[in-house]
């Protein structure tokens, strides 16, 4: 049975909604939305947040998250 995972990723510089005194080496925040399909059934939306002391791109942050196997990843709506 195929399954479709589509994904979403937002991501943004540091400027100061982090406290850096709690988390000093916070440099980006980060969204990413998730949907999968299973059998014409689809699951509820999941959404992530995410700090990092790591500056990337949406792409790059996604990278961890591709489904391998049977699973179709379309990546859409990436902005930096």
């Amino acid at each position: 049975m195929a399954r479709l995972v589509v994904q979403r990723a937002w991501v943004a510089a540091n400027t100061g909604e982090v406290d850096t005194v709690r988390w000093p080496n916070c440099k980006m925040l980060a969204t990413v939305e998730s949907l999968r399909v299973v059998g014409g059934k689809s699951s509820d939306l999941e959404r992530r947040y995410y700090i990092s002391s790591r500056l990337m791109t949406a792409e790059a942050l996604l990278k961890p998250f591709a489904v391998t196997g049977e699973s179709k990843i379309a990546c859409t709506g990436c902005s930096t």
